[in-house]
């Protein structure tokens, strides 16, 4: 029930897709504006506990690694 929000990307010719919550979609959302990891890093600081946010911003930049989201040119 309610509104989902949904990421989908392609790794060579396979569809990916899974459903993102909210905090992980304002990073993304912030990320993909161009900020720097710094100020995705600020945003979960903003929204969790001081000693959570550092773990928390990690795991979603090495989320979006593993999954090709993100990437070097």
């Amino acid at each position: 029930p309610g509104a989902r929000t949904l990421v989908v990307w392609r790794q060579e010719l396979l569809v990916h897709h899974r459903a993102l919550e909210p905090l992980e979609r304002a990073a993304l959302l912030r990320a993909r504006d161009g900020a720097s990891f710094g100020a995705v890093c600020d945003l979960v600081a903003e929204s969790l506990p001081l000693d959570e946010a550092g773990p928390a911003a990690f795991q979603l930049l090495a989320r979006w690694v593993g999954d090709g989201i993100i990437a070097r040119r």
